[in-house]
């Protein structure tokens, strides 16, 4: 029996409606066939008109408030944030249509909307119906905020789609908009990255299932392994340090299974399209057909650890790629931070991998002028680390720069960094080797590395080859504790300690000045005492060195100097210092040491110096002429100093430091211009005239005060007699001094060319190297006030000497105390030295 029929409620109706299914069914089948079909035919028409009608105004009958209201909790309760969408429309050929759907930002972050989609529609058929399922979802345009806060939590970290229990459609975005916004919520702060032609398609992990046609919704394990494979195209990315417009093609696939655990593969593949970069200031153009793609797998098979599987960024004849395991951060992680108090420990080790068989591409790359590279590039960054604490990268400016940029670089980083609760990177056994070449400010400069390893706690460097126009050179190294970790850098315990080792065949100094002031390349001379400290107390090192050449031009005389075989050896441990070293010059020998005390700025520096039988010449000659401008030397010049500064004076005065201590300069042979008879160049005295004095040798014992004055002691032994000059001289101080200076000098300036122009008329008669010696004279003076008038400071000093004879004077050299022989003094001479050159010279009679 029917269940109805035992209710007595309905039996009258069950009664009636059965009697009249009973009348009808006598009915028709009394009736002849052709009229029974004809009757089947027309119910069955009027059934397809009711059901046609019925489907054409469904979705005028459907509820679409209800389902707006309904779809807005939904989407509230799966995301745990408030969603409003302005409306919704449902028709067969438009679908159903969506604007404007408005999802909130998590609490306590700056009020917005994390998603914008301002339009959205999908297919609305029987099969949806059916299913009851989206399988498409368009969307014209998506926008997403993402805002991270002061403890590094993002307003998308309480969203877990891997909670969610829904299959997620297959979505294509016309026009998809990432902006990255600061914690008060202005957009457009940190920039945003567009993308047009999106598209999401979401899957099942196992392809047997699809081939089987299982039902997703029926698929209870689904939720649980859900998979979206994505592709597009990235038009732009602006922010305020990095702006790229182009067309850059990618494509992905993310798998998330259970236990958080998840894979991601994305390629970025620009290589077909021209592409302009531009990070600050400066600009990148990509041609069109270069290499540029970028790869990246990463993923995880347990909830705290993330392996990166593949990071590789091609360019053209270069790769680079990066591997390695993230350990204390998983998706769940995402979230946490804010309010947590402590931050989780999160550590990583990477393997990192480069190699490049040509660097031409960098060059045709950068579309920036040279001289603004590193400006541009990286603006006041700065090197501060154990070797250079405080020391400014140099800036490269003023020039034509880099030019024919190529090379080959192989080189392995292992790197393990610990990211929280401070950011700290030790370096693991890494190797390095490749070469450079370019044309820097107009001189071509190639780089050789054999091979370089590295790591925190040592470095080996077993070759490093600079050619630099006409300098070769080559650095060997081997450190320890070069420095621990990234959080080390300037920390005063970490000490390098190991051997520099510098050979060179040649090494022209001019050249590489010349190469600093054009590119106006520069240190910073204003460190503050306590960094050059920590400079000279923050290594224990020893090295040595042997220039096989070196050439320079001597910035006091401006003549070139040429020691050979320049060697030496460095000694730095706990702030004090020694650096013993010698050359050869002129068919003599230089030996100098030095040694510092660098503890304390109460420290010194002490610096001996012995130069043996150097034969002299027009560089030397130019030495003696700044101490003595009427000293000629035609033999040898040997010269002993013991010298101290402190270091003090040393840090603010590099330059012209204030060194005190004694010496002794021996001359061989050689003519001292003075005062004799009548008929002189310069008049002095009346009836006096300038003679040549002959000398077979001259010693000069000095004293050098701090304050700059220099005491002299000078003993000729002369063909025919012996003299003695005794005085000092001092260096020019004071704006009154100044004057005096330039005034002397504009009067001997005069006094010069007016002797010239009676030489040139015949009018004087002089021997040919006096005649010379005036000519120079008068050109040197010239000289020296068109600088002058340029503005240019002048150093000068004043002199105040006094002139005579000795007695009993057998071997002047050996003589320890110059005032043991018996002095006869002729005259007091007084005036300036400026460069080389002597003016304002006046004689007093004693």
């Amino acid at each position: 029996m029917n269940p109805l029929e035992e209710c007595p409620r309905y039996l009258p109706a069950i009664q009636l409606f059965r009697l009249l299914i009973e009348s009808v069914y006598f009915t028709i089948r009394c009736m002849p066939k052709r009229k029974k079909l004809k009757i089947f035919l027309g119910v069955l028409f009027c059934l397809l008109i009711l059901c046609g009608a019925g489907l054409l105004n469904l979705p005028r009958l459907l509820p679409t408030s209800a389902i707006k209201k309904q779809l807005e909790k939904q989407l509230s309760q799966l995301l745990g944030r408030e969603v409003n969408i302005a409306s919704l429309s449902i028709s067969w050929s438009e679908g159903i249509q969506v604007e404007t759907i408005l999802v909130k930002r998590r609490e306590g972050f700056a009020p917005g909307h994390f998603i914008r989609i301002r339009n959205s529609h999908c297919p609305f058929n029987l099969g949806v119906i059916r299913r009851r399922r989206i399988d498409t979802l368009n969307i014209e345009r998506l926008e997403i905020d993402l805002v991270l806060d002061e403890e590094g939590c993002i307003n998308a970290g309480d969203l877990k789609p891997w909670e969610w229990e829904m299959t997620v459609p297959e979505i294509n975005v016309k026009d998809l908009r990432v902006n990255i916004v600061n914690l008060s919520g202005v957009e457009q702060a940190g920039g945003d990255i567009r993308l047009d032609s999106v598209q999401i398609r979401s899957g099942r992990e196992d392809p047997a299932q699809e081939e089987q046609g299982t039902d997703r919704s029926e698929d209870k394990t689904f939720d649980k392994h859900r998979h979206w494979s994505f592709t597009g195209k990235v038009s732009q990315v602006n922010s305020p340090t990095l702006q790229a417009q182009g067309i850059t093609d990618i494509r992905g696939d993310m798998q998330i299974g259970p236990e958080q655990t998840w894979n991601v593969n994305v390629l970025l593949d620009a290589t077909e399209e021209k592409y302009q970069l531009k990070i600050r200031d400066f600009q990148i153009k990509k041609p069109k057909d270069d290499s540029l793609r970028i790869k990246v797998s990463a993923g995880a098979t347990e909830p705290d650890k993330v392996h990166l599987e593949k990071c590789a960024v091609i360019l053209p004849d270069t790769g680079i790629s990066m591997e390695g395991v993230l350990e204390g951060v998983g998706l769940k992680h995402l979230d946490e931070g804010k309010g947590k108090g402590q931050k989780r420990v999160t550590t990583g080790t990477f393997n990192l991998k480069f190699q490049s068989r040509d660097f031409a591409a960098v060059r045709r790359w950068c579309d920036v002028p040279a001289e603004d590279f590193w400006n541009k590039l990286l603006p006041g960054i700065k090197l501060n680390n154990i070797f250079l604490p405080g020391l400014n990268i140099l800036d490269v400016g003023n020039g034509s720069g880099i030019e024919n940029l190529s090379g080959q670089c192989r080189a392995e980083a292992r790197l393990f960094v610990q990211f929280s609760p401070t950011l700290t990177c030790y370096l693991e056994e890494s190797l390095t080797a490749g070469s450079l070449a370019l044309n820097w400010g107009g001189f071509p400069l190639k780089v050789v590395l054999d091979n370089l390893q590295a790591s925190s706690t040592r470095l080996v460097v077993e070759g490093l080859h600079v050619n630099l126009g006409s300098s070769q050179m080559t650095l060997i190294a081997d450190l320890r504790e070069p420095f621990y970790s990234w959080s080390d850098l300037t920390r005063q315990e970490i000490r390098p300690q190991g051997r520099i080792d510098l050979l060179a065949d040649t090494i022209d100094g001019d050249e590489l000045a010349c190469l600093l002031n054009y590119q106006s390349a520069q240190l910073n001379t204003s460190l503050s005492e306590d960094k050059i400290l920590d400079l000279l107390q923050g290594c224990d090192l020893d090295g040595s060195f042997l220039i096989d050449r070196l050439k320079f031009t001597d910035p006091r005389t401006h003549k070139p100097m040429q020691p050979e075989q320049v060697q030496g050896r460095f000694h730095l441990v706990d702030g004090n210092g020694r650096l013993d070293y010698q050359t050869a010059l002129n068919g003599g020998v230089i030996i100098g040491n030095m040694e510092w005390d660098a503890t304390d700025s109460f420290g010194f520096v002490h610096h001996t110096l012995n130069t043996r039988q150097l034969q002299a010449d027009d560089t030397l000659q130019a030495v003696v002429e700044l101490e003595l401008p009427l000293l000629e030397v035609n033999g040898t010049i040997s010269d002993s100093s013991d010298l101290s500064c402190s270091l003090t004076d040393l840090i603010h005065n590099l330059d012209k430091a204030h060194w005190s201590g004694t010496g002794k300069t021996v001359i061989n042979e050689g003519i001292l211009y003075g005062p004799g008879g009548p008929g002189w160049m310069i008049d002095l005295i009346g009836g006096l005239e300038q003679v040549e004095y002959r000398l077979n040798k001259m010693v000069n014992r000095y004293e050098l005060s701090s304050d700059g004055i220099k005491k002299n002691h000078l003993l000729f032994r002369g063909e025919k007699n012996d003299i003695y000059i005794q005085g000092r001289t001092r260096p020019i101080s004071g704006e009154n001094e100044y004057t005096q200076l330039i005034a002397a000098l504009d009067l001997d300036r005069q006094e010069s060319q007016n002797k010239l122009t009676a030489l040139e008329l015949g009018k004087l008669r002089l021997k040919p190297h006096l005649e010379e010696r005036l000519r120079r004279r008068g050109q040197g003076l010239e000289e020296l006030w068109q600088r002058h008038l340029s503005e240019e400071h002048l150093s000068g000093a004043d002199i105040d000497y006094i002139v005579g004879g000795l007695l009993g004077s057998e071997d002047i050299e050996t003589i320890e105390n110059p005032d043991d022989l018996i002095h006869i003094p002729f005259y007091r001479a007084r005036g300036y030295i400026i460069d080389r050159y002597m003016v304002g010279l006046k004689t007093f009679g004693m």
